[in-house]
């Protein structure tokens, strides 16, 4: 019971403006889920996730996406002025979001427009020289960021050091 209660505050406490609580559980649980609970159709198994349609938010490369852009774009009014580029209303955003909020509804928006890609590559030519950068310009090449060992060993290494 108080488990409930708690997960519906949560849910009432992230709700953004005119965002409906379902929509809000939704959005909080997308972030939530572990890669396992990812399942995509037979045909988009190993499709990038520039060319996904819905933006695949689950897989781990999507979330460091996310992270990277929020990364390279510091400021919610530079990142709206940026996906401005693309079609993207800056209305349809609401205001006063986190930065990987922002940059999920951004990247969800650029998926279904078909431009995503075209906004990588946008990013990576304006700062190539940015540290997320390499990151960017292999997504782009199409490379498969889910068998990598030496990843999974720097996130070994990494969780030691904490």
């Amino acid at each position: 019971m108080f488990f409930l209660f708690g997960v519906g505050l949560r849910i009432v406490s992230e709700t953004r403006n005119g965002e409906t609580l379902l929509q809000a559980a939704r959005r909080l649980w997308a972030w939530q889920r572990r890669p396992a609970d990812v399942r995509l159709p037979a045909g988009e198994r190993h499709a990038s996730i520039l060319d996904r349609v819905p933006f695949p938010y689950g897989d781990p490369t999507a979330r460091k996406l996310v992270l990277a852009m929020a990364s390279v774009f510091r400021t919610e009014r530079e990142a709206l002025r940026f996906a401005a580029q693309f079609g993207i209303d800056s209305h349809s955003i609401p205001p006063g979001s986190s930065p990987t909020d922002l940059w999920y509804d951004l990247l969800r928006q650029l998926a279904l427009k078909g431009r995503l890609r075209e906004a990588v590559q946008a990013t990576y030519e304006q700062f190539s020289r940015n540290p997320d950068a390499s990151f960017l310009n292999e997504l782009l090449d199409g490379r498969s960021f889910d068998d990598d060992p030496t990843d999974a060993a720097a996130n070994r290494h990494a969780m030691r050091k904490k």
